[in-house]
């Protein structure tokens, strides 16, 4: 199911921008970074990612934590790579902070640096905000890191 499902995300990437929703949890009105355009982004291990997510929040929270998983798909399947936050709590780098209320927009701007211990590979990244077990928000993207 997992497989499929990441199919579809790049099959669907490939058709309109370089982030997709993610298939868990609401996605984002818009993502942008300087690293990225078209279907995808280019990515150099060990420097800064910059993005910025434009959000409406679902939950009042007085705190989010922050979620970066990367896969690579190796042999057919995704491999989850590690990937360490640059924080654990975003209300540090949203506006307006929090505490959030439901339906305010919100914008998260993320400042992550990529670690040098992750493959130059073609994957995706999937970056999302929660609190507690309610997703806010969470996009994929598909990423070719050098």
């Amino acid at each position: 199911m997992f497989k499929f499902l990441l199919i579809l995300t790049l099959a669907i990437a490939s058709a309109n921008a370089f982030w997709t929703p993610c298939t868990s949890g609401p996605a984002p009105t818009s993502v942008t970074s300087p690293s990225c355009s078209g279907t995808s982004c280019t990515i150099t291990r060990g420097e800064i990612l910059r993005a910025t997510f434009v959000f409406p929040a679902n939950v009042a929270a007085s705190s989010l934590d922050v979620i970066i998983r990367a896969y690579a798909a190796i042999g057919g399947d995704p491999i989850q790579l590690p990937v360490t936050p640059p924080h654990d709590n975003a209300c540090s780098s949203i506006s307006p902070s929090c505490p959030t209320s439901v339906g305010t927009s919100y914008t998260w701007n993320i400042d992550f640096e990529v670690p040098t211990d992750i493959p130059a590979i073609n994957g995706f990244f999937t970056f999302s905000l929660t609190s507690g077990t309610t997703i806010v928000t969470c996009a994929n993207a598909t990423a070719s890191l050098h």
